[in-house]
């Protein structure tokens, strides 16, 4: 009997196992035919669905991880939409079966809750096109804030955090240098139709973001953790293989021509350079100190100042490769979409245009005689901060910043705890650099989780 039995069990495994490998290859066939080659993103994203239900604080890591992961599989659903969410739902379900410690929500988030309650009803309250595509935004946002705040709660979560973006980014470096050096554009949708733009002159690399400033400002704030990782490894192979890692994530920055992520790096540089060392913290007060001299030398006029740097022979030629408008025009757009922002809040106070809304608004709140616009389209406003008061109102834009006081208070009270200062120090870094990207941007994911790895670093 026990023969029979052990005969029987085999045989079920492997009838289990073809018809799973038959499943599997109708999967995947399935899904080519009707996604074309954005279909090969689609298996290992169930694949990591199903690790993210079995292993205990997986969904942690496959958050973070497939926070630039933004291929369209059907309308408004990306993979990186669709994982994140489901993510969430995982994280409370293993917190409810006893996986993971209970989902709870520390004082320093309370204004998130706020912020994301506001959101959800000014959606709902006022109309305009389908709720789910106007709200998914704020919903990921969501997930990926509410998840890292409850489970980086000890260092060795910080810092495996820390690892998945270094790796995630790694995929976007590599897939970014072979579609500058290659044209390789497999997913579809927004990327395909750029690459057929530009055509066979003109490179800005998107990977697998939905914008090349989005790349670059992912990029940006990894390539901190890196060096944060350089600065404190201790073999030498270790930190090869980093400076390896350091110079992929830059070609790849670079080919993104996103000129406002230069301020952003910059900004993060100065930032570095003041916390490092005295030395280093000289050097950037003399770098403060020149552009403050070449600010006043153009009359303040941040236009001007532009102008000169794109006359230079290397900026001229990215300029052209990249295929973008002028700094000056770019700058001056800019402070008309900016205006129309603040037009758009001052006269909406309490609600603001509604969520989404900005981008078919913003022709109505534009300064008479917006140039400008004359020549590039609107679209939602290009500062974080303005969006969130344009599209929400006062409520949001207060609950907004209480957000990045509560995560920048966060980081300085982890200052003073030896075993934190690193990641307190690279987070501010990190968070210098995306403000000072995403003040000249929409909003972005990863406003929200260094805000989260703030407040959970803290307490």
């Amino acid at each position: 009997m026990q023969a029979i039995a052990h005969w029987t069990g085999r045989a079920l495994a492997r009838i289990s196992a073809t018809l799973g490998t038959i499943m599997g290859g109708v999967l995947a066939g399935g899904s080519v035919a009707a996604l074309g080659t954005k279909a090969v993103v689609l298996v290992p994203a169930l694949a990591f669905v199903v690790a993210m239900a079995l292993i205990p604080y997986s969904p942690l890591v496959g958050i973070v991880f497939t926070i630039p992961i933004n291929v369209e599989i059907a309308g408004p659903i990306t993979v990186s939409r669709l994982l994140i969410v489901l993510g969430f739902f995982v994280a409370i379900l293993q917190a409810v079966k006893g996986q993971m410690r209970p989902f709870n929500i520390p004082r320093e988030g309370y204004a998130s809750i706020g912020f994301f309650l506001w959101v959800a009803f000014i959606a709902v309250a006022l109309p305009g096109g389908g709720l789910l595509e106007r709200i998914g935004p704020y919903i990921v946002h969501g997930a990926i804030f509410f998840v890292v705040l409850a489970y980086a709660d000890t260092p060795e979560r910080v810092r495996l955090v820390f690892i998945t973006l270094v790796v995630s980014a790694v995929g976007q470096g590599l897939l970014a240098v072979a579609e500058a050096r290659f044209g390789f554009a497999p997913f579809g949708g927004w990327h395909a139709q750029l690459a057929e733009d530009r055509g066979d002159t003109e490179i800005r690399v998107t990977a697998t973001a939905s914008h090349a400033i989005v790349l670059a400002g992912f990029l940006q704030i990894v390539m901190v953790v890196v060096g944060m990782f350089i600065l404190t490894a201790r073999r030498f192979l270790v930190r090869l293989l980093l400076l390896g890692i350091l110079g992929l994530l830059l070609i790849a920055w670079w080919y993104t021509f996103a000129r406002s992520s230069w301020i952003g790096m910059a900004v993060l540089g100065f930032v570095a350079m003041m916390i490092l060392h005295p030395v280093t913290r000289t050097l950037g007060l003399i770098g403060g100190t020149v552009g403050f001299v070449i600010l006043a030398a153009h009359s303040f006029s941040m236009s001007a100042v532009i102008d000169t740097v794109e006359s230079l022979a290397t900026l001229q030629s990215a300029s052209k490769t990249a295929g973008v408008t002028a700094g000056s025009e770019s700058f001056s757009w800019r402070t008309e979409n900016w205006t129309a922002a603040y037009n758009m809040w001052v006269r909406n106070p309490l609600t603001g245009v509604g969520i989404e809304q900005s981008d078919p608004q913003m022709p109505n709140y534009l300064p008479r005689g917006a140039l400008a616009h004359q020549f590039i389209a609107h679209t939602s406003p290009h500062n974080m901060f303005l969006m969130v008061a344009s599209e929400g109102g006062t409520p949001a834009i207060l609950f907004y910043v209480l957000m990045w006081i509560a995560a920048l208070r966060g980081i300085f009270r982890a200052w003073s705890v030896p075993d934190l200062k690193i990641y307190a120090m690279t987070l501010l870094v990190m968070a210098s650099g995306h403000l000072g990207t995403f003040t000249f941007n929409p909003l972005a994911r990863e406003g929200f989780l260094i805000m989260a790895l703030g407040m959970a670093l803290g307490r």
